[in-house]
């Protein structure tokens, strides 16, 4: 199989994650049911996040996925990063869903606590 195109899609490009209470979805905190949504079409879907750096205890990262015509978002990973385990990581996305979008929160008001985060979108012919 050869690759005919490779694409990405940020989420957080060096933002400040402050949100405590609830997932914040895109560099402004909004939390809405629209907030922070990538499309997701693609033969081989990867997420790729750094945390840069976290002053709070925990970053709490929720991937969520929903199908065109479905309202509701489903979770798709989830991971709880703590502060002596700053990390850069990939994970595959093996799901497949039209749309992708990633939150954040903090479990305190410390900072800074800095995100990228981003999909790497490859299909193949």
């Amino acid at each position: 199989m050869s690759i005919t195109s490779i694409s990405g899609r940020k989420f957080y490009n060096g933002v400040a994650i402050t949100a405590t209470t609830t997932y914040a979805y895109n560099a402004s905190s909004a939390t809405t049911a629209t907030a922070g949504i990538r499309q997701s079409r693609a033969d081989v879907v990867n997420l790729q996040f750094c945390v840069a750096t976290l002053t709070a205890t925990n970053l709490y990262i929720r991937v969520e996925g929903r199908t065109a015509g479905i309202d509701r978002w489903a979770s798709v990973y989830v991971e709880d990063i703590t502060a002596v385990n700053t990390l850069d990581k990939v994970i595959e996305i093996s799901e497949r869903f039209t749309e992708l979008r990633m939150g954040a929160k903090v479990n305190n008001n410390a900072t800074p606590n800095v995100l990228y985060a981003g999909l790497l979108l490859t299909d193949y012919k």
